[in-house]
């Protein structure tokens, strides 16, 4: 008997995120989660759960996955708990209850933090329990926080539309970095802490010193004002990767552009284009162009790997090249057959009970490798 291929049923992507040190991509979807391995491009681990998954995050390489969905079986309580999940067991070992739709979940090696629409919590990854609680200013965009997950245990977030604030997470500390005259649209912070990136209207990307607060450098992505999907550092700071709502991808190194020599014919080329002081910027050495915007990027070590949702989905994987402004292309492509990506419409929180939020541990860690899984 012949399937029609028309009739299969699509499995609709919620979300999609890279680990902490890129080597796994992470998609939550309507039925459970699936995660694949950035090299090579290959699917590692596909578990239907039969729940709707709204967000996900893995803990490094292990079986330990962060969950937020409808595990309640509640419509009213979707997205409001946080499931921490042993995907070598295959059994929920953690949970936390929330009062409000959890909007973003990150994990590092002490702690579990994770936000609704007025504040962040922070618990302490090793029994779940609640260490700290942070306002942050809401906004349009739905910018939050981002978390270290190597060496520094930093915390930052918006508390004004143009005012980071920086919460070192191990003794309270709070500093506070005054980005840009207009509203931050994007913001993240390096793997290790060390670096954080700012945009407002997606032209210039800011790079400050996180333990000075000071501004050290100013990517020059373009003339256009866009729309900034991901900043991304690799693993050692030595590079960063730029994707927006616009065709080009950007990949910059992450010191002054007279270290690499960009050539003066190059220069010139540039310069008439902007009307600044070239030595205040620094610009891209690698290009990846593409049709259509709306892609996720990230670096692991000499490759870059993209993530693409509209209109298709797919994740493509190149390699970095050494020459400066040169376009480079893509040297592998995986299709995630099947899949279709929306934005799932957020339920509005008519609820005024406030109740602390409950903590439920069903069992001590036990990490494993998940590549052995």
């Amino acid at each position: 008997m012949q399937v029609n291929r028309n009739l299969i049923e699509k499995t609709y992507i919620n979300n999609v995120c890279f680990n902490q040190n890129y080597e796994l991509i992470l998609i939550s979807t309507d039925l459970g989660f699936e995660i694949f391995t950035t090299y090579p491009l290959k699917s590692l681990r596909k578990n239907r759960l039969g729940h709707n998954i709204n967000l996900i995050e893995s803990y490094y390489n292990t079986n330990l996955i962060f969950l937020s969905g409808d595990f309640l079986d509640e419509p009213e309580n979707f997205n409001k708990v946080v499931i921490v999940y042993d995907d070598y067991k295959e059994k929920i070992v953690g949970r936390i209850i929330n009062e409000f739709n959890i909007l973003n979940i990150k994990v590092s090696k002490e702690y579990v933090v994770f936000c609704d629409k007025k504040n962040i919590y922070c618990y302490d990854f090793h029994n779940l329990e609640l260490l700290n609680k942070y306002e942050y200013y809401e906004n349009d965009l739905n910018i939050n926080f981002r978390l270290s997950v190597y060496m520094n245990n930093y915390l930052t977030t918006i508390i004004e539309d143009n005012k980071i604030s920086i919460i070192n997470l191990d003794n309270n500390s709070v500093k506070i970095l005054s980005s840009n005259k207009n509203p931050i649209q994007y913001f993240n912070l390096s793997k290790d802490g060390q670096f954080l990136a700012t945009t407002s209207g997606g032209d210039k990307i800011k790079i400050f010193d996180v333990k000075n607060t000071l501004l050290i450098r100013i990517l020059k992505r373009g003339s256009i004002s866009c729309n900034i999907k991901s900043i991304n550092f690799n693993i050692n700071n030595s590079k960063i990767i730029v994707s927006s709502d616009l065709s080009t991808i950007h990949i910059f190194l992450n010191f002054k552009e007279y270290d690499y020599k960009i050539s003066k014919p190059m220069l010139n080329k540039i310069a008439k284009y902007f009307d600044y002081n070239l030595c205040n910027y620094d610009f891209s050495y690698n290009r990846i162009n593409f049709k259509n915007g709306d892609k996720f990027v990230c670096i692991l070590n000499d490759k870059f790997i993209i993530l693409e949702l509209i209109p298709e989905c797919k994740i493509y994987l190149g390699e970095i090249c050494d020459f400066e402004n040169k376009n480079i292309n893509i040297s592998d492509e995986l299709n995630l057959e099947n899949y279709e990506y929306y934005f799932k419409k957020k339920n509005e929180d008519k609820s005024n009970i406030e109740e602390e939020s409950e903590v439920k541990l069903d069992s001590i860690w036990n990490l494993k490798m998940i590549k052995k899984i």
